[in-house]
């Protein structure tokens, strides 16, 4: 099957061997001397690059650190941080963000001009009398700008450094005057007869005052499906169990993998077509009440995955009643579902895509518990959802059903807010009912157990960093107490729980007995659980994938910067390649014109694939629900679907410019790993190769004399 990625491929590879075949004589000469007393090929490179970065010069590319830096400056008098430990790392985003901007329009434009300015002034043509060959030429160009965005990156990742460390000493001095402020009054009130709870010095000033915020952080985190928001985790036996809370935002996604029906379910009768069978155990959150006679569920299923079909689909929803099923005593809820176009969902018998269903599900009755099934045991009863892609025909002898099951453990999300998930401390009527003991949501992160032999261990233990947020809807004087409990699944009874007070957006540390990491065997080891919950009345807390995370010894902030600072020379190189293979034939108008529109598309790759998965004309907002569209709706869904069928394309031919990502890790606070240091040179490397061969290709060699 031949596959957008598959053509790209062949593409790029044919157009590589062609510039070996033709260019063969040309890199040989990279290495070797025309005649004594000349250089290399490579000495004539640098010598055109040489010449490139003073033609920069006389541009006044000297003048770019001075504009960033007066732009820098106004910025960070701009910043209003809610927090102040959010200063540094906005600080970061706008200092090498506004360094990308300026730096990428003014290397761009330089570059583009800089050959079709020689080929009207003849330059090239001069150099007939001199041993330089196309490749070196369109070589120098491409080195002598990248070594100038060099020279200017490091510059400016000087300064920006500069600017951090002033912060951040600003930050310090006022933390300590607020910390000793507080301090004072404490003491002053404490002493004072009358006056209870005074309120106690804040602990993040301090830790603010003696660190400072300029770190690089090595952690180790979970994984992208490690976390789950629940409304409570109970021990059963040897198990954790799970449960979505009635009433809440919690959401469990169950992923399937290609479910497979009859070519025409689409036309079967209602009572004939594939279907979902759901099964949740529930139970009320009050025992002294019964649960009710019926439990209403929002599901909905869409095609997910890279083989989503592209023809125009909306999700399909239903809201569906989970019925009790009295001829049992554990509470087993039981409902079906049918959906309307199972086309959309279920793959035909002869397709081999792998197609992929995720089917959600929430709960809107308060009140009760639905137990998570992880769906580990391979049993039909540790399921919640099994997608039945024919029903029963109603002959006992050909009626073996197929089945499909969904993946296990299961992905529960609770509220969102700010790209964070929330989890609610206890409420007035909760702690009304339960006293201290009251149920509340828990954020469950689950650690590999292939990372638990990289964590430090001292003196028998070792330690969780959590940074989190608070959001209090009351009681805002008081402090945000989380309960956190470890274990690990290779001896789930074993735990250990402790309570702490959180320091909003600042590192809290909670120590461990390293015997929750599952030994020095590394095939015993289990994963490592960590449940985290609010304790206090009216408070919330965000948490996000690196919320808690084990830490190592922090790297110097200096050398993550300059990594950073790196990946964006990666980037400004690949497009100075691309500015000049482009104005090796065109005016520099034009060229500057196809550079910017490659590195917008290659920037907004993942937005154009995420409008392409809708397909059609529905990908501009417009969808057709009646079942029966009109010939006027099926001609332009035709004619956009070819056009999204061709941008698709485009995009795969074009570099993707969001791998050289220089923020993710920088702020956050995080070291950047060397691999992912090492894999951005790679890439640049990889899409320069395909541009050079593009520029030395339409070099016209007539005009070399």
């Amino acid at each position: 099957m031949i596959t957008p990625t598959n053509l790209t491929y062949l593409l790029v590879s044919i157009l590589l061997l062609l510039f070996l075949l033709i260019a063969a004589r040309d890199l040989f000469l990279l290495f070797r001397r025309p005649a004594r007393g000349l250089g290399t090929g490579l000495s004539r490179v640098h010598a055109v690059a040489h010449t490139t970065m003073i033609e920069a010069w006389t541009s006044r590319i000297w003048l770019l650190p001075l504009l960033w830096f007066i732009v820098a400056i106004i910025l960070c008098l701009a910043v209003r941080p809610y927090d102040e430990s959010e200063r540094i790392p906005l600080y970061i985003r706008m200092l090498l963000l506004s360094q990308e901007i300026l730096l990428l329009v003014m290397i761009a434009i330089m570059a583009c001009v800089s050959l079709p300015r020689e080929r009207e002034r003849k330059i090239i043509i001069t150099n007939a009398s001199k041993p330089l060959s196309r490749l070196e030429i369109l070589l120098g160009k491409m080195l002598g700008f990248s070594l100038t965005s060099l020279i200017m990156v490091v510059i400016m990742g000087a300064m920006s450094f500069g600017i951090l460390f002033a912060a951040d000493q600003w930050m310090r001095s006022n933390a300590l005057k607020q910390y000793t402020l507080a301090e004072t009054d404490y003491r002053t009130q404490s002493a004072t007869p009358g006056l209870a709870h005074p309120q106690p010095p804040p602990l993040d000033k301090k830790e603010l005052a003696e660190n400072g915020s300029l770190f690089a952080y090595n952690y180790i985190t979970i994984p992208e499906d490690g976390l789950s928001i629940v409304g409570k985790v109970i021990r059963q036996g040897d198990k954790r169990v799970r449960f979505l809370k009635g009433g809440s935002s919690e959401i469990i996604s169950y992923r399937f993998n290609s479910p497979r029906a009859a070519a025409n379910s689409d036309i079967l009768p209602h009572n004939q077509k594939p279907y979902f069978s759901f099964f949740f155990p529930c139970s009320p959150i009050d025992p002294r009440l019964a649960l009710p006679a019926s439990v209403q569920l929002d599901v909905t299923a869409v095609p997910s995955g890279r083989n989503a079909p592209l023809a125009p689909m909306a999700p399909q929803q239903k809201t569906i009643n989970l019925n009790l099923d009295s001829r049992n005593q554990y509470n087993y809820c039981r409902a079906t579902w049918t959906p309307e176009v199972p086309s959309e969902l279920f793959s035909p018998p002869g397709d081999r895509s792998e197609r992929e269903i995720t089917v959600t599900v929430s709960c809107h009755t308060p009140g009760v518990y639905l137990q998570i099934l992880e769906g580990t045991e391979k049993s039909f009863f540790d399921f919640n959802v099994v997608a039945f892609p024919a029903p029963p025909t109603g002959d006992p002898a050909r009626d073996v059903i197929p089945l499909t099951y969904h993946q296990p453990s299961p992905i529960v999300s609770g509220f969102q807010r700010y790209n964070k998930q929330q989890i609610q401390g206890p409420r007035d009527d909760e702690l009304y009912y339960f006293g201290p003991n009251v149920p509340t949501e828990v954020a469950v992160f689950r650690f590999r157990a292939a990372d638990l032999g990289r964590i430090p261990v001292e003196k028998g233990n070792f330690k969780i960093n959590m940074v989190l947020d608070v959001d209090k809807d009351r009681n805002q004087a008081m402090d945000t107490t989380a309960q956190v409990e470890v274990y690990n699944e290779n001896a789930p009874t074993e735990s250990a729980t402790t309570t702490v007070r959180v320091n909003e957006k600042r590192n809290t540390e909670v120590s461990f007995s390293s015997s929750f990491l599952g030994g020095s065997d590394p095939s015993k080891r289990g994963d490592l659980v960590v449940l985290l919950s609010c304790r206090t009345l009216g408070h919330w807390i965000a948490v996000n994938n690196s919320a808690l995370r084990i830490e190592s010894p922090p790297s110097p902030f200096l050398l993550n910067l300059v990594k950073s600072e790196l990946v964006l020379f990666f980037e400004a190189t690949l497009l100075v390649v691309i500015c000049v293979a482009a104005s090796v034939r065109l005016g520099w108008p034009v060229a500057m014109l196809a550079a910017a529109v490659c590195y917008l598309l290659g920037y907004a790759r993942g937005f154009i694939t995420s409008v392409l998965d809708l397909g059609g004309i529905s990908a501009l907002g417009y969808m057709d629900y009646s079942g029966h569209p009109s010939r006027g709706y099926a001609f332009f869904d035709a004619i956009f679907g070819a056009i999204w069928n061709i941008l698709h394309f485009i995009i795969y031919l074009l570099p993707d410019f969001t791998r050289f990502d220089y923020l993710c890790e920088i702020t956050q606070l995080r070291n950047m790993p060397w691999s992912t240091l090492a894999l951005s040179g790679g890439w640049m490397l990889l899409y320069c190769l395909p541009f050079i061969a593009i520029g030395y290709l339409l070099f016209r060699k007539q005009e070399l004399g």
